[in-house]
């Protein structure tokens, strides 16, 4: 399945917000090691994502890292929030 910009907006709101915040990363040009092979389509051929798509990825990882408690897992959503801001930062 190939994801569209709705699929990506959706799956933010839901429980695949961390695959779809890669793939915007990703498409933003600061993809990660946790970007799916959906995610990676949608980027390869999405172009760079306009600013409130990111913004709207950045605040749902924020959201993610504050109810997270496994340490690994706060370090990945860590590093995907700085990518992340690192892209509204361009």
């Amino acid at each position: 399945m190939t994801w569209t910009d709705d699929d990506v907006r959706s799956a933010l709101a839901g429980d695949h917000a961390v695959a779809a915040a890669e793939a915007i990363a990703a498409a933003a040009g600061f993809p990660g090691d946790g970007l799916t092979t959906d995610g990676r389509e949608w980027a390869e051929t999405h172009g760079v994502p306009p600013d409130d798509l990111i913004d709207e990825a950045l605040r749902r990882v924020r959201d993610l890292c504050a109810d997270e408690t496994d340490e690994a897992t706060l370090t990945e959503l860590r590093d995907l929030r700085f990518r992340l801001g690192d892209a509204l930062a361009q």
